[in-house]
């Protein structure tokens, strides 16, 4: 079973799939924007739509399946915050 040790964190990706905002073909989706790195999200971020952004948070909370802990080391980096801001930003707009 999958379980993220942080409560809040937990209950964020959960609010993720509730609010079906997760992009279940991310890999492929990422790969036309041409997103195959971190770095590449850092280089294009201020440039990313809603749903690239989309795209870029499933991309994290798969990635944590498969690398315990990368969830909650991106939230501490400050790199899910600021993913969360921006798409909150372009929400709003």
């Amino acid at each position: 079973m999958y379980i993220i040790k942080d409560p809040r964190l937990s209950e964020f990706v959960s609010s993720c799939y509730d609010l079906d905002i997760l992009n279940p073909d991310y890999k492929n989706y990422l790969q036309e924007i041409e997103i195959n790195s971190p770095e590449d999200v850092d280089a294009k971020f201020d440039t990313l739509s809603l749903e690239d952004l989309y795209a870029v948070l499933t991309l994290y909370i798969r990635e944590d399946r498969f690398s315990e802990g990368y969830i909650v080391s991106l939230a501490e980096q400050g790199v899910l915050y600021n993913t969360v801001k921006r798409i909150c930003n372009l929400s709003s707009k």
